[in-house]
């Protein structure tokens, strides 16, 4: 996974507010088959190989669902090491019955989509070799088309729970104005375009990977920012692989007039759409709680 380590900057991390911390974390641990780490009554950490963390969940039965759809998560998509860790897990679904949403084959990875217990939604997916993967110039060839389920089935290895090499392969964000985003992530945090649908998605990355972050504007492009006491997405963190690439993040901001706080190793900026983003330095690959 060597498109989530230097040089490439990427998504480590996320934060989701959630009104029912006991089903989630039962969602995560049970259905997905992660780790929990430090359960409270107020939050919990997500992890695939119980030291680096994925997802924390921030809980409050006083949050409240958007009325409406808002800026925010369309996705949270986990990367699983290989076929038969993705078969595995579908296998699990199924054998749990548990409702799934879609499941495509994007020529770049093969992907499972189902939403948690508060309406989030996650994708579970597993690349295909980049030496496969079809570029027009800078732009890759992403398609949807339907998986090869049985295929996946036959492949699979026997559930353990989810696979220690699983990281935040992407974040996916639905946002209203799609310009906007490509002047935030693009202009200033130095993510490259790196495939679009018309004027309504955007793919960007670094070091040639698919995608890192996605957005779209599928659900309107009125949507306003989810306010502190609803549930969704809270912020999400981008690693870069030196200081000195964060310092250029941090001056492309400031010149933007972005507000940017922090200390010199970890920043904090929030994106037009009101999602609080942080920046930080990679660290030998840890994120651990511990």
């Amino acid at each position: 996974m060597s498109y989530h380590q230097p040089p490439a900057a990427f998504v480590s991390s996320a934060v989701l507010r959630v009104k029912n911390l006991e089903k989630s974390i039962e969602f995560y641990k049970e259905t997905l088959g992660f780790h929990v780490e430090k359960p409270s009554e107020s939050s919990a950490l997500i992890s695939a190989d119980r030291k680096n963390i994925l997802l924390t969940l921030q809980a409050d039965p006083y949050f409240k669902r958007p009325a409406v759809p808002k800026n925010g998560l369309f996705h949270l998509a986990f990367l699983l090491p290989d076929r038969p860790s993705l078969g595995a897990v579908l296998k699990h679904l199924v054998e749990r019955n548990y409702p799934l949403q879609g499941a495509s084959d994007h020529g770049v990875s093969e992907a499972l989509y189902l939403a948690d217990p508060e309406g989030n939604g996650i994708e579970l997916y597993c690349d295909r070799p980049a030496s496969s993967w079809k570029w027009k110039g800078d732009q890759v060839q992403m398609t949807t088309q339907a998986l090869d389920a049985e295929g996946l089935l036959a492949e699979a290895s026997v559930f353990e729970g989810m696979p220690a090499e699983t990281i935040l392969g992407h974040i996916h964000l639905q946002v209203n104005d799609i310009r906007e985003g490509e002047s935030f992530y693009i202009d200033s945090l130095n993510f490259d375009r790196v495939s679009t649908i018309g004027d309504h998605a955007l793919f960007i990355s670094t070091d040639a990977y698919h995608h890192h972050i996605a957005m779209n504007t599928w659900s309107g492009r009125h949507k306003k920012a989810l306010s502190k006491d609803e549930t969704g997405l809270a912020s999400f963190q981008i690693v870069y692989p030196d200081r000195n690439s964060l310092l250029n993040v941090e001056k492309s901001l400031q010149e933007a007039g972005a507000a940017v706080t922090g200390t010199e190793n970890e920043l904090q900026t929030v994106d037009p759409f009101g999602i609080t983003v942080e920046l930080t330095v990679y660290n030998g690959g840890s994120n651990s709680y511990q």
